[in-house]
């Protein structure tokens, strides 16, 4: 598990270094309909706007796939329980804490904190793991790895 997690900045700075370039592009797009030429003249060799001849934007490619590269921290909540702090004062080894949910209610599963699934626990081997039921739309998950309470 030695794997190093970006932070919640860097994966901001991504998602908006990404929008930024498709903005780029769209105003790019919408230049070339109108017939206007780049200011700039290409390296040869290399093709118009970055774009490489099957028809990608380079750069775009590059920040895209080191997004979808990167490693997020991935939490399953079992459950919850609301208890008066008089009674977690007194808590010993050996005693059971009663979660709200019922055994076999489904679990959330989160990524970076952001919900992205439900599913139920299941074991894997030796260990734990979570058979998904129900997901979150691929672009809603998407949105939620930027920061959208504090941006």
């Amino acid at each position: 598990m030695g794997e190093e997690f970006l932070t919640q900045e860097e994966i901001d700075a991504l998602l908006k270094s990404l929008e930024a370039q498709a903005k780029g592009e769209a105003a790019a797009e919408a230049a070339g309909a109108a017939g206007e030429q780049p200011g700039a003249e290409q390296p040869a060799g290399q093709p118009a706007g970055g774009v490489s001849e099957a028809g990608t934007d380079i750069a775009g490619s590059r920040t895209l796939e080191r997004l979808l590269s990167l490693p997020l921290e991935v939490t399953v909540i079992l459950g919850s329980a609301r208890r008066p702090l008089r009674e977690l004062m007194t808590l010993k080894p050996g005693q059971v804490v009663e979660l709200a949910e019922p055994y076999g209610a489904p679990v959330e599963v989160s990524m970076n904190g952001r919900p992205v699934a439900t599913g139920e626990l299941t074991v894997v081997g030796d260990h734990f793991g979570v058979r998904l039921l129900k997901l979150v739309s691929p672009a809603a998950r998407a949105r939620g790895l930027g920061r959208s309470e504090t941006s």
